[in-house]
């Protein structure tokens, strides 16, 4: 995705790396959403697709063989989930339930499903913060 840290970030260091090391830079094409990407890696316009671990996954698992992952876990993103202000209820109710998909496995058992295992965090944490009032 055009927007995206891999966009933006990932793909121009590994040009560079690639440049560096005397190979050619990568040529980065820009897409407003991934479909459009998968069509042209599955017809061979485009070489691979560079997004997140979860999400490349299931597009392998769901393109009948003609994807594949040829590397998980390239760099750690962390993740979020933002909670309207105040509503402190489903923060924690968040909180206990991912601690409690920690504790009995169901964490461990869904990363091993998609091949994610590497990704995996020790632990669930909290950090609330406040954002700015906007006016």
């Amino acid at each position: 995705m055009s927007g995206s840290a891999q966009f933006q970030d990932y793909l121009p260091r590994v040009s560079e790396d690639c440049v560096s090391g005397g190979s050619k830079p990568i040529t980065a094409v820009p897409y407003d959403s991934l479909t459009p990407a998968v069509a042209d890696v599955t017809t061979g316009r485009i070489d691979a697709i560079v997004a997140d671990d979860p999400f490349i996954a299931h597009l392998a698992n769901q393109s009948f063989g003609r994807l594949s992952v040829v590397e998980t876990y390239v760099e750690a993103q962390p993740y979020g989930v933002a909670v309207a202000k105040g509503n402190s209820g489903l923060s924690e109710e968040l909180q206990s339930a991912l601690e409690t998909l920690g504790r009995d496995g169901t964490y461990t058992d869904l990363l091993g499903r998609w091949g994610l295992e590497a990704g995996a965090v020790e632990e669930f944490t909290a950090n609330v913060t406040n954002a700015p009032e906007t006016e």
